[in-house]
């Protein structure tokens, strides 16, 4: 069985990459602040971690790799979306916050990830964009930028590991209506108008699943994939090609 590491698997997405691991027989080890819902209790273990804090991360991924054996795959999920008011008004702080678990807590888990790859022959590192990376998020530059940050470092180590035979792609979601993001930001998740207001305006006319996210993060990670490096996959049913 393969060793994988995701990070914010309490969160609705995180999650689903766990249940999709774990259900293509990998051996999953979650980091995370918060603990995991009871349902996937049994189908991973976890570490208690702050990613804002680049020598937590860097014992955390040791620890997760004594667990599991060995490391073939890592899955950077954990998000924050931060302030969604006028830049100038947010409490810079928690600007730098966004930055800090969205990209640095990124480059701290796969700094520390990559001798483990190498050590197994090789494995998949996929980080968790999202669409603003190519599109921009007026409500939420910061992490736009920050997520645009790791579809850079995405390509930029697919070309450094390559011939370690480790492959780096991001997946950028789009609206998922049951993300801890949105939740967080607003206090309570999208209403049932509000998710269909949404989706009409959608080329596949419907809002993309955790799920859906999850099946894209396994392909990346799988035999399907084994080809794929450097590359963004987006899974939004169609909504950065809204502009309307």
């Amino acid at each position: 069985m393969k060793g994988a590491i995701v990070t914010g698997g309490s969160g609705s997405i995180g999650a689903a990459v766990v249940r999709a691991l774990a259900s293509a027989a990998y051996r999953v080890h979650v980091l995370d602040k918060q603990p995991l819902p009871a349902a996937l209790e049994s189908l991973a273990g976890i570490t208690a971690v702050d990613l804002r804090d680049p020598a937590a991360c860097q014992a955390a991924v040791e620890s997760a790799c004594r667990e599991l054996g060995s490391l073939e795959t890592l899955v950077y999920c954990a998000g924050v979306l931060g302030p969604t008011c006028p830049l100038e008004a947010a409490p810079l702080e928690e600007l730098y916050e966004v930055v800090a678990v969205n990209l640095a807590g990124a480059v701290a888990c796969v700094h520390a990830a990559v001798p483990h790859l190498k050590a197994s022959g090789g494995g998949s590192v996929v980080f968790v964009a999202s669409i603003s990376a190519e599109v921009g998020s007026s409500a939420a530059p910061v992490y736009g930028a920050a997520k645009a940050g790791l579809v850079g470092l995405a390509k930029g180590l697919a070309r450094q590991l390559g011939r370690h035979r480790i492959r780096v792609n991001c997946v950028s979601p789009g609206s998922v209506a049951s993300t801890r993001l949105l939740t967080n930001a607003r206090g309570y998740p999208l209403t049932r108008a509000e998710s269909l207001a949404i989706s009409a305006r959608l080329p596949l006319a419907r809002l993309t699943s955790a799920e859906e996210v999850a099946q894209g993060v396994l392909y990346l990670c799988g035999p399907g994939g084994c080809s794929i490096t450097g590359t963004n996959l987006v899974i939004d049913a169609g909504e950065s090609l809204c502009t309307d």
